[in-house]
């Protein structure tokens, strides 16, 4: 999976793709889920370094596997979760 953070002030954003998923668009009706390299492409990073990296975010936004990993840990629950074309499709807000 890749990862990508976004440090803005007080607000420390991570973006998570399933690698298999980098430049690939997703419909559903009116929904459309583009994952493109600019927002996604990171570093590659393990199962920890996610969690570790999702401990510290304030804001996260997950497509694909990572999503069921912060499901499995308790990160977001699964009714939270969309689902778009078959791919899953999470955020996480933590507010202050």
């Amino acid at each position: 999976m890749f990862a990508k953070v976004y440090e803005v002030e007080n607000e420390y954003m991570v973006a998570v793709c399933e690698k298999s998923l980098i430049g690939k668009t997703f419909k559903k009706g009116k929904i459309t889920l583009k994952l493109t390299e600019d927002f996604y492409k990171g570093e590659e990073i393990s199962e920890d370094k996610l969690l570790e990296l999702l401990n510290n975010a304030t804001i996260a936004n997950l497509v694909g596997k990572p999503v069921n990993l912060a499901i499995n840990h308790n990160l977001i629950d699964e009714d939270g979760v969309m689902e778009i074309s078959g791919v899953k499709y999470a955020q996480i807000f933590v507010m202050k």
